[in-house]
């Protein structure tokens, strides 16, 4: 996670989570997204890992049985990715 003083623009860190995304493409079988892929190149993409934190934070607070489901635009309501809060 990049939070407190490892917050920077993806081109500073690139080096460092450059092996991490294809471990977890590997171990996770799935891809990260050309959109993604194409901000970590432009370099000025600002990783910071607080905001979706927070987010999954305020999710556990209103989720009734723990989990919340999460559905990707491309995958439409066939799948469906369940996150245990």
């Amino acid at each position: 996670m990049a939070t407190a003083n490892r917050i920077a623009p993806v081109g500073e860190t690139f080096s460092c989570i450059e092996g991490v995304l294809q471990t977890v493409e590997i171990h996770g079988k799935e891809q990260f997204g050309q959109g993604f892929l194409d901000l970590i190149e432009e370099g000025a993409y600002l990783y910071n890992s607080e905001p979706p934190a927070h987010t999954l934070t305020i999710a556990e607070s209103v989720s009734n049985n723990g989990s919340i489901a999460f559905v990707h635009p491309s995958y439409g309501r066939k799948r469906f990715s369940y996150a245990t809060l």
